[in-house]
């Protein structure tokens, strides 16, 4: 990603400097036409012999070599001023670039070429040769700055990669070790709060809920456990007194009566254990009505009653008002839940 980003950032910087580039060489270009055109109006208006005694003094200042001025007669011989070839491809009246290679060194220059009326050209020229040092620097300053820009890139990204590669690495093992069944375990989060700890954070949440259903199964199988061990050793012991006991027709079936009874009773309190499941899920919550919570309770005395007389047990109901105790619930589980209270009484 990182060499991605540096790849479209140079591409940018590029494109960049190719426009710098383009409007300082079109400015200097400008400049130099103006000065070319200047200076040749200046000088075409003047008689043959003082455009020649003007150039042969302009020729022995050695601080004009810069800007040489020359002339050429009819065939391009040079008449006067710098020595200057004749361009071989020439344009009159336009400025334009051209090189110069009666030197030693060829060198380059930006020119205005004009044609007198005897036939005679003047060349004012503008040597190119400051304008090709500044590119050049202008370049390797360029391509200093983008390979220091990239190598400070690179060494950024890749410490920012192993910072987040550590952080990823540290995820993963905590991950792990959630899978092997630590649910106690939280993936680690920074004090940067990036998008990777707003994700952990969310997964960190989404622990915390799986760690609270888990305890509530746990919770859940528990009660299974406890609410099914009396019924299952009554029904052991029932069928075992039958195995034992019985001699004829009659006690087996007595026998089977009662372990049917505690299956019956198995049955409903796997029955109720569902419908609570319902509840907490919300399934059944569209069936509650409202109920008088008092009604239910007397309901529920009165079923006790009788095997609370057997038992010499005095089972009464009281309430400190005659007003109705509405709420909003299941009928059944509401009666299930006074008498498993009345029943383990």
């Amino acid at each position: 990603m990182a060499v991605a980003f540096l790849l479209v950032f140079g591409a940018a910087a590029s494109a960049l400097f190719l426009f710098v580039d383009w409007q300082m060489q079109s400015f200097l270009d400008q400049r130099s036409d103006e000065w070319l055109t200047r200076e040749m109006q200046s000088l075409q208006s003047l008689p043959a012999n003082e455009i020649v005694s003007r150039l042969s003094a302009r020729s022995r200042d050695l601080t004009t070599t810069e800007r040489p001025f020359s002339l050429f007669d009819q065939s391009g011989k040079l008449v006067a001023g710098v020595p200057l070839a004749f361009p071989e491809r020439p344009i009159f009246d336009t400025p334009f670039d051209f090189a110069d290679r009666s030197a030693a060194k060829k060198d380059h220059y930006r020119g205005l070429l004009h044609r007198r009326a005897d036939g005679s050209s003047i060349l004012i020229a503008q040597s190119l040769h400051e304008q090709r040092e500044f590119r050049e620097r202008l370049e390797n300053a360029t391509l200093f700055a983008s390979i220091t820009t990239a190598i400070l890139g690179l060494a950024g990204a890749i410490a920012v990669g192993f910072g987040a590669v550590r952080r990823l690495d540290a995820m993963s093992d905590a991950a792990a070790q959630i899978m092997k069944g630590d649910l106690k375990q939280r993936l680690p989060t920074g004090r940067a709060g990036g998008d990777i700890d707003r994700l952990a954070e969310v997964v960190n949440e989404m622990l915390d809920e799986i760690e609270r259903l888990m305890q509530e199964v746990k919770g859940v199988c528990d009660n299974i456990a406890h609410d099914m061990r009396t019924p299952l050793t009554r029904l052991l012991g029932s069928l075992e007194r039958a195995r034992r006991r019985a001699t004829n027709i009659d006690e087996y079936h007595g026998y089977i009566d009662e372990a049917l009874d505690e299956i019956r009773g198995i049955h409903k309190t796997f029955g109720a254990l569902l419908r609570i499941s319902e509840v907490e899920d919300g399934l059944r919550r569209s069936g509650f009505i409202d109920i008088d919570l008092k009604a239910v309770a007397r309901d529920a005395v009165d079923f006790f009653e009788p095997a609370a007389d057997e038992a010499g047990i005095i089972l009464s109901y009281q309430s400190s008002t005659d007003e109705p105790a509405i709420i909003s619930g299941d009928p059944n589980l509401i009666f299930e839940a006074i008498a498993n209270l009345i029943d383990n009484a």
